[in-house]
């Protein structure tokens, strides 16, 4: 599950969130308030927004929005041979 993790009113997530919930993506958004120092007890990153997704971190708006950008073009591909449906190639080859 992606987690999405941000200041309490911090409001630069709202288009990384539409975008997940376009997608459908389940992701977890994780509100820290301005006393906690780190985003996790365990970890060194603290730069936020931030997301990680299976142990990957992504910091900062840009490159989360880069990363939904490409993980979008891989969930396409990957919808193309998902549903119950025969998919073509251009030349009409199944």
């Amino acid at each position: 599950m992606i987690k999405i993790f941000l200041r309490s009113g911090d409001t630069k997530m709202q288009e990384i969130q539409k975008i997940l919930q376009e997608m459908v993506i389940t992701h977890q958004i994780i509100l820290l308030s301005d006393q906690q120092n780190s985003i996790s007890e365990n970890s060194n990153w603290q730069e936020l927004p931030a997301l990680e997704d299976s142990g990957t971190i992504i910091q900062g708006q840009q490159n989360i929005l880069n990363y939904l950008e490409q993980l979008q073009s891989f969930k396409k591909e990957w919808d193309k041979f998902q549903s119950d449906s025969c998919y073509c190639d251009a030349e009409g080859n199944i």
